[in-house]
């Protein structure tokens, strides 16, 4: 049994690099996104988010074709023109800018748990606890950081102001809430999922295809934070960048 769902495991691992692969391979072939940073958002949601990220990318991510000529290249026409759908407009639904800014804070805390968990693995640290607390306080304190990164990308260049740590602040006030409840979401599931540590190996297949399942707790969690906080930002004035006016749309 254990053998099958390891490789059940290896499946959905493989899988994820896949449809990032996809989606990489689609924004390439003359599909830009409006930031280099949200094509790596949606890089790392093909990964973390399997054939359900791919989906979500070809449903409200993908760009229209740009058509450029081997001679003169592509002209600035031609790049405006690829955002002209309805997915890469306001017309995105409510629910569609929601689930993009949770991606964009998400792009922040996927590599942070990545990167916590692989921490603990090679440099085991022993502190009067155990070693998933202390990867999980170190997840915690990077997927803020890393979320803060991407939200101050995210902001509108109009309203920045000439003092950067400023505009670092406002992003922290939006990112901050957001990437707690997805990381609450990872905790509560890999709190569960973990207390069976003696049926599964660390760093195994099984290992991370569980990591992967507490990626979407974290999401499904962000969400209605997320959508709460847009909500807030949304009705204050934008006042010498206070507001994170961000590119939900690609």
């Amino acid at each position: 049994m254990q053998n099958s769902f390891e490789y059940i495991s290896l499946f959905f691992i493989i899988s994820d690099f896949l449809c990032g692969f996809i989606i990489l391979i689609d924004i390439l072939d003359d599909r830009p996104q409006k930031t280099t940073e949200m094509t790596l958002v949606w890089l790392l949601t093909g990964i973390w988010a399997s054939w359900i990220g791919l989906f979500t990318y070809f449903k409200i991510g993908r760009t229209n074709k740009i058509n450029c000529d081997e001679d003169t290249g592509c002209m600035r026409e031609d790049i405006v023109s690829a955002f002209s759908n309805k997915k890469n407009t306001d017309k995105n639904t409510p629910l569609e800018k929601i689930l993009l800014s949770t991606l964009i804070c998400g792009a922040g805390c996927v590599p942070a748990n990545l990167a916590a968990k692989g921490f603990s693995f090679f440099c085991p640290v022993y502190s009067g606890s155990s070693v998933p607390d202390v990867s999980w306080g170190l997840a915690y304190v990077l997927a803020v950081f890393f979320a803060a990164g991407f939200q101050y990308a995210f902001i509108d260049p109009e309203q920045k102001t000439d003092l950067p740590g400023k505009t670092l602040r406002t992003a922290l006030k939006f990112s901050f809430p957001v990437s707690t409840a997805w990381q609450c979401g990872v905790y509560a599931y890999s709190s569960l999922i973990f207390n069976f540590y003696d049926l599964m190996i660390i760093n195994s297949w099984s290992f991370w295809f569980m990591m992967q399942i507490a990626m979407f707790c974290g999401c499904l969690a962000a969400c209605p934070v997320n959508g709460l906080m847009m909500k807030l930002f949304s009705k204050k004035q934008p006042d010498k960048g206070e507001r994170p006016l961000k590119n939900y749309q690609n």
